[in-house]
């Protein structure tokens, strides 16, 4: 069973291989489009993105895993202030959504995949 539903849950991260154009809201500064590349790392376990953006935005890479038994997605993300986080990450097809695994205050931020980019 593991192997089929871990399976199903990277078939559905299919749709954001590829190059994206990403953007990010910082209240009070002005900010343009930076790229965002999704390919697959290790023979396809894994969805490693690498985001590109203008300041004040950090440079990124994160990876996307799946647990074998329940299909949920873990993103390991890093950035260059040297920020690393773990994110429990849920995708729709549509819809992304990663919050911060902490104890307190979960941050939540969101993301959706559209056709034409």
């Amino acid at each position: 069973m593991g192997a089929t539903v871990r399976q199903e849950a990277l078939e559905r991260l299919r749709v954001l291989v590829g190059e994206w154009v990403v953007e990010a809201e910082f209240p009070g500064q002005a900010t343009g489009a930076g790229r965002s590349v999704f390919e697959w790392a290790l023979d396809g376990q894994f969805l490693v993105q690498r985001t590109e953006a203008p300041h004040p935005a950090p440079a990124s890479t994160a990876i996307v895993s799946v647990e074998p038994g329940t299909g949920a997605y873990t993103q390991h993300y890093f950035d260059s202030r040297g920020v690393v986080r773990l994110y429990a990450m849920t995708f729709d097809g549509e819809v992304c959504n990663c919050c911060v695994r902490r104890r307190t205050s979960p941050r939540c931020p969101s993301g959706s995949a559209s056709p034409g980019g």
